[in-house]
Formats: C-alpha cells, structure tokens, sequence
C-alpha cells in the first residue's frame, strides 16, 4: 500500500468521522424526521465501522445499504453547508456495500 493510498483513507475516515458527529448532534439538537434520519445513519455507520472490525462483507453490504439510504434522507432535510456531512457518509455506505474494505490487491 503506497503512502498515497494511506493518506487518502485517512483524509477519508476523518470526514466520515466529522459526519458521525454531526449526526450525533443532530439526535441531541433536531426534531421529527431529520433526527430520525440521523439516528438511522449514526447507527449504520457504526454497523458500518464493526462490519469492517469484525471482517464481514455481508453485514457491511446490509450497513452500507442502510446507511445510502438514511444518509441521502438525511442530506435532503438538512439545510445549507451541512448537507455535505450526509454526502461523507453516503461515500462511505457505498464503499461498504461495494466491498471495498474488503477488496485484496
């Protein structure tokens, strides 16, 4: 794996990062369906992260599909900047559901 590589899932992992904790915020600080949402993508993305722990591409293909779909929600209710954060973790969903942390060179 080159240096190149290592940083880009590095660049990767701390906007997945910065997501979750908006999601977080959002539980805490947002009403009715967008906190919702948010909770549904807080969760898969943490299936998403013990999916890739535990080495298991079918629980990450079904937290990847999870999280696609509520972060896209998520992205749609939110308003300005912050429907970027969501895009992070719709990236990072279809990674896990394309097996990409799986994936052998």
């Amino acid at each position: 794996m080159t240096i190149f590589a290592l940083l880009a899932g590095i660049v990767i992992a701390v906007g997945v990062f910065g997501a979750t904790l908006w999601s977080f915020a959002q539980i805490l600080l947002a009403r009715g369906a967008l906190r919702w949402t948010h909770g549904l993508s807080l969760l898969a993305t943490i299936a998403g992260m013990a999916a890739i722990t535990l080495v298991s591409p079918p629980a990450a293909l079904a937290a990847g599909a999870a999280l696609v779909l509520s972060a896209a929600v998520a992205g749609w209710l939110e308003r300005r900047w912050t429907r970027l954060l969501p895009i992070l973790q719709i990236v990072f969903g279809l990674a896990l559901a394309t097996g990409l942390p799986f994936a052998e060179r």
